[in-house]
Formats: C-alpha cells, structure tokens, sequence
C-alpha cells in the first residue's frame, strides 16, 4: 500500500509472495478447525482454471470456429497472423497469454491470502488484526493529508508521489497512490472498519456501567474511553484525507455503503427509517470533517460530474461492444486493453485500458466461460458472510468489526461500477484481508467483549 498501491513489477510480485506466504501459513495453522470456506475456495479454484484454460493455444480452425472475433483481433494488431508469417498455426484464447498468467498468478496470492486470514482471525481474533489496518490507514491518510498540503500550487500531473516519485505514465497522483480514485478506494475500505471497532468499543464500554449521561461521559476519560477518542480521531484523519483526494466516487460509495448498513443492523421497525437514520449519519460525519477542514474541501469536483459522465457512457459502450464480440470465451482475463485499441470508438485521444467499470471489464475479459465462475465465487462470499451474521455473536466488539469489513467490501463493491480500483494489487490485498475478517467463523468468545448479545445480533 505505501509503494503506489503495488501497480508496477517490483512492488506487486514481492506483494503477491507475501501475500501467498501469509495465507499459507494461516491454512497450516487452522489445519485442524473445520473448513468452512471450501465452497469459496473451490469456486475461486474454477475461476483460475477457466482463466488458464483461455491460454491454452488452439489452432486456428478451432480458434476461428469457437472465437472468430480472436482472430480478428490478431490479423488487426499483429503484421505475423496478416501476413501468415506465424511459426505456429495456433494462438490462444486470451490476446496476451502473458497478462493472463499474470492475473492468475495474482488472483491465486489473494484467493491463499484470504482463506488464510479467515483461518488466523478464527484462531488469534480479528480485534488486533483490525487496529493494526487502522493504524496503517491512518498513516497512509496523514501522508496523503501532508504531500496535498506540499504540492497544492502544483497541476495534478505534475505531483511526484513521496516528493521524488514520477508515475511511469499520465496520472493524479494522491498520497502513496498513483491515482486519486485508486486511494479513495483503499481507504473507503479501511474507514468503515475503524467506524465499525469504534461502535464495538462504545458498546462494550457502555454495558459496563450504569446508563446516565454522568458514567457514559466518565467512561469517555477513562483509558478505553481514551482509544475510542482515538479512533474518532483517526475515523477523522482517513475521512479528511477522502475529501481531500477529490475522488468524487469514494465519498458517494461511502455514502451508500453505510446507508445499506445502516439499513440492516441499526434498531427499528421500518427500514426506510434506518436508511435514512444511516444516510445522515454518514453524511453528518462528512460535513463535520467537511467543516473542520474548510467547507468547500474536495467537494469542488462534484459540481464537474456532468462533464465526465458523457466520457464514462462512452467507455461502457465501448466495453459492452467488446462483450458483444466476445460473448463465450472473452478477451482473456487481464487483457483490456488489448481489445479497446481496436473496440475503443469515442475519445480517441486516450487510449481506456480500463473499462472503468469492473463488471463489465469482467464480462468482456472473460465472458460466460469466467463469468459463471465469478458469479458463483460472489455469490459463495456473500452467503458465507450471510451466514456469519446469521449466528449469534456474543463478542459485540467482534460483532461490529465483522459489521465494518463487511461494509468496506459493500463500500468497494459500489465503486468499482464507476472506477476500477480492484485491479490495483494493493487495493485487492486488502479486500482479500476484509473479505477474511467478514468470513470468519469466530474464535472462543472474549469475556471483555460483552456477554450478551444485542437485540440487532442478526
């Protein structure tokens, strides 16, 4: 996270190593607690099979009978399939076998990592995980706060990440982030999980004395009193630094993440009176940060909303254009950008490797033979997760953590309609990391967390 959110070679292969080590070793250490994740794993298992398989050369009968807009693609952009100068007849599935290798490699680091995070939170909890990704969130957040403070007279291309880094292509660099979406991303991930341990922490400090104004606020001086003044404080920092980054996705992601939270766990009959009570909530703690930092901070960009949608709808139609032509087998996972330099028709003076929406990036890079998979790997996390909250949880602090990953992995969910922050590795790093936190099943419950569960435990 703080080398440029791992994009180039030298941070994301040592990233996807650790990544790998750490989830194999979670997986050795609960080796004898019941697997509850398998249906997951084996599911992620099939997406990378299906990935490999579209790198499997084929000749090119077969390749033209199967997938004729491949052929297209390489007798458009490669002089040696035009001329029939290829030493082979045969060519895969994927535009670039190469990059498609790449994301499986990636995808199989982050499938170990988080499998092997539900394991060790199962075992150690989830409480220290979660205060170290806060800690980290918030430094990342005090170092993009100080670089925008150091290079606002600067053009946004222009910044250097750090004071001295150059982004190897065009971008907006933010904090240790080459683009100011990508960290609104990463960090719209992390502050619902420290919203989360701060509404733990309340809670089990509140059941602990008697419920007057008077104990409640003598609570607030007391040393846990003290963390939760803290974690406001940090809650603060990583929402000043959102504002800040200009992202006009991240805070509008946020919004909603929260609200469709707020609308399952908050006390209360009618749902539309918790979503609203949860809405404001989340707006509420925006303009208070808003107004600490000046009440026009980062919010500038919203009233230019209008100028960039029209690029967005471009950049999806061009992608549906390519799912179109690649209905069955796709692209090839990782290979976007291949297949928009001869599908991009609009805004032909930049080239979109993205589609900026990562659903419908998917759908063309893998068309039904990865799309089903991925739709079985979605639709096993969230019955998993469904399930965790589904049981009683008597540890109310492990309770609200769990409430916290799970509303950063809705948060990034809802984002990625509109940007791509996902394929940035060290964005999905930690949404392997939360995905793990919301999976777990539980370890013995801590007698300092509360022994009764609250009305809303479901």
């Amino acid at each position: 996270m703080l080398a440029f959110g791992a994009v180039y070679p030298w941070a994301y292969w040592p990233l996807a190593g650790a990544a790998a080590l750490v989830g194999l070793g979670g997986l050795l250490a609960g080796s004898g607690r019941p697997w509850h994740e398998r249906p997951l794993a084996l599911a992620l298992l099939l997406v990378a099979t299906a990935a490999a398989l579209q790198t499997v050369p084929l000749p090119r009968g077969v390749l033209e009978a199967i997938s004729p807009a491949t052929l297209r693609y390489l007798e458009s952009y490669d002089l040696r399939w035009a001329y029939g100068l290829v030493p082979t007849d045969s060519h895969a599935i994927s535009l670039n076998p190469a990059k498609t290798w790449l994301a499986i490699a990636l995808l199989t680091a982050f499938t170990l990592l988080l499998l092997g995070t539900a394991r060790l939170v199962a075992l150690a909890g989830s409480a220290r995980l979660c205060g170290g990704l806060i800690v980290l969130g918030t430094v990342v957040a005090l170092i993009a706060i100080i670089q925008d403070a150091l290079t606002s007279h600067l053009l946004a291309y222009d910044v250097k990440i750090y004071g001295f880094w150059q982004p190897q292509n065009r971008a907006t660099p933010y904090g240790p982030f080459v683009n100011r979406n990508h960290y609104a991303g990463w960090i719209l991930m992390v502050v619902p999980l420290a919203i989360g341990s701060l509404a733990g922490l309340l809670e089990h400090g509140f059941r602990r004395v008697r419920p007057t104004l008077r104990d409640r606020l003598l609570w607030m001086g007391s040393p846990a009193g003290g963390r939760a003044w803290l974690l406001l404080l940090s809650i603060a920092v990583m929402t000043l630094s959102l504002l800040l980054s200009e992202s006009r996705s991240g805070p509008a992601a946020f919004a909603i993440a929260v609200t469709v939270t707020g609308v399952v766990v908050l006390p209360g009959s009618r749902p539309w009176l918790r979503a609203v009570a949860a809405l404001g909530l989340a707006l509420l703690l925006v303009a208070a940060v808003a107004i600490w930092a000046g009440s026009d901070t980062g919010l500038a960009r919203f009233s230019s909303v209008s100028t960039e949608i029209g690029a967005r709808l471009s950049a999806w139609s061009d992608a549906l254009s390519i799912v179109r032509a690649f209905p069955i087998f796709g692209t090839g996972l990782n290979t976007y950008g291949a297949a928009s330099l001869l599908y991009q028709s609009t805004s032909l003076t930049s080239h979109y490797r993205e589609a900026h929406n990562d659903y419908l990036q998917l759908a063309a890079e893998g068309g039904l033979l990865l799309g089903l998979p991925i739709l079985l790997g979605l639709w096993q996390l969230v019955r998993l997760i469904g399930s965790r909250f589904a049981a009683p949880d008597p540890d109310r602090v492990r309770y609200w953590i769990r409430v916290g990953a799970t509303t950063g992995l809705l948060g990034i969910a809802i984002q990625s309609l509109v940007e791509f922050s996902l394929q940035m590795p060290g964005n999905a790093a930690l949404f392997a990391v939360l995905a793990g936190i919301a999976l777990h099943p539980g370890a013995r419950p801590n007698p300092d967390s509360g022994s009764q569960p609250g009305p809303n435990h479901a």
